[in-house]
C-alpha cells in the first residue's frame, strides 16, 4: 500500500495529517477525499486540486466538487454540474460528466446510473462492459469474478465481470461475491447463506443475515439481532454476542455493544476484534470505520458534538480527537 494522509476536520474546515500525527495539509478547505494510492484531493472554492503524499498540488480541476469518493486505481469520481465523470490522477477528464450515480473504479470498471435510473458497468476507456439496462448493480472488489444484478422483475441474478452473460439462477437479495463466495437470500424475508460462482449452495439458509462480504474466509452472521462471525462452512469462529461485527481488514473486525435496543447502533460502543476473534481494541468509540492499513478512523461524541481521531492497530491515537 501506498503511503497516505489522513482527513481531518477542524472549525469545519479539512485538512490532512500524517501517520506521526503531524499536519500536512492546513485545515483550512471546505470539503475532502479521502488518501487513497498515495493521493487526495480538496475542494478550494469552486475548484479541486489533486496532492501528493507531500501534500503538493499535482493538478487542478476547475469547476468541479468532490462527491464522496476517493482515488481508486488512479480514478477518481467527481462532480460537475450535477453531472458525475471520472478523472485520472493528472486531472484529465477520462470518463465524461454524464452520470447520476457512480461507484470507484475497480478493476479498470465503474458501476455508473444514467438520467433514466439504469445501471450499467462502463470501464476507464469509455466502453460499455454492460450495458445500462439494470435496475441496480452490487459493488464487487479487486479479486471478484462476479456481480449481482437487478432484472426487472427486482429478483437479484449474478453476471460475470467479463461481460459474459448473466447466470440464470435467482435470488430475492444478495450481498458482494469474493474469495469465491456469495452470501444469498433466496426468498423474500428468508434467511441467509452462500454460493460459489457457479451459484452452486455451500451453506444453506439458516442466518438471519450476513456481512457485505468474505475477507480471510469470514464472514459476519447474525442471528436474532445477535452478531457473530462464520467461516465458509458455516461453523461459528465468533459467538454471536454482539449488537454488530463488521468485515475484517486489515486483521482488524469492527464490533459493537452495549446498544440501548436491540437491532440498533445507539447507546454502546464500538471496538476491534483482531482475526481471531478476540477482543484488539475495547469498545470506546462512538463512531467507528474499518482499518486501512494500520489506521482507522473513529469519533468520540454524538452528532454535532462528535469529534475525529485516528488511532493504529493498538487502539492507540496519532490524532486525537480533542487537539
Amino acid at each position: 500500500m501506498r503511503d497516505n494522509l489522513y482527513f481531518i476536520r477542524r472549525n469545519g474546515k479539512c485538512g490532512y495529517v500524517n501517520r506521526q500525527g503531524d499536519i500536512v495539509v492546513d485545515p483550512v478547505y471546505s470539503d475532502a477525499t479521502g488518501f487513497a494510492d498515495g493521493l487526495g484531493c480538496v475542494q478550494d472554492g469552486m475548484d479541486l486540486h489533486i496532492l501528493n503524499v507531500n501534500g503538493k498540488v499535482e493538478a487542478t480541476i476547475e469547476n468541479a466538487s468532490i462527491f464522496g469518493h476517493s482515488f481508486s486505481e488512479g480514478y477518481l469520481c467527481v462532480d460537475r454540474n450535477d453531472k458525475l465523470g471520472f478523472v485520472d490522477e493528472h486531472g484529465n477528464v477520462v470518463i465524461d460528466f454524464e452520470f447520476q450515480r457512480a461507484a470507484d473504479v475497480v478493476q479498470g470498471m465503474a458501476i455508473v446510473q444514467l438520467s433514466d435510473d439504469r445501471y450499467g458497468l462502463i470501464s476507464t476507456m469509455g466502453d460499455w462492459v454492460f450495458e445500462p439496462q439494470y435496475n441496480y448493480i452490487t459493488e464487487y472488489w479487486p479479486d471478484s469474478k462476479l456481480t449481482a444484478v437487478v432484472v426487472d422483475d427486482y429478483r437479484w441474478s449474478l453476471r460475470p465481470l467479463d461481460g459474459s452473460d448473466r447466470l440464470q439462477r435467482e435470488f430475492a437479495s444478495t450481498h458482494q461475491e469474493r474469495e469465491g463466495l456469495l452470501p444469498v437470500c433466496p426468498e423474500q424475508d428468508g434467511k441467509w447463506g452462500w454460493v460459489d460462482t457457479r451459484c452452486t449452495d455451500v451453506v444453506s439458509e439458516q442466518f438471519d443475515g450476513t456481512g457485505t462480504a468474505f475477507f480471510d474466509g469470514t464472514i459476519a452472521v447474525v442471528t436474532d439481532n445477535r452478531w457473530g462471525v462464520s467461516d465458509t462452512r458455516g461453523n461459528l469462529l465468533v459467538q454471536q454476542k454482539y449488537n454488530f461485527t463488521g468485515n475484517l481488514h486489515f486483521g482488524r473486525r469492527r464490533f459493537y455493544e452495549g446498544a440501548a435496543k436491540p437491532g440498533t447502533l445507539v447507546g454502546g460502543k464500538y471496538g476491534f476484534l483482531d482475526a481471531a476473534g478476540e477482543i484488539a481494541i475495547p469498545a470506546r468509540f462512538d463512531g467507528a470505520l474499518d482499518f486501512v492499513g494500520d489506521a482507522a478512523m473513529v469519533t468520540v461524541g454524538q452528532r454535532r458534538d462528535a469529534k475525529l481521531g485516528w488511532i493504529n492497530e493498538n487502539g492507540e491515537f496519532f490524532w486525537n480527537p480533542n487537539r
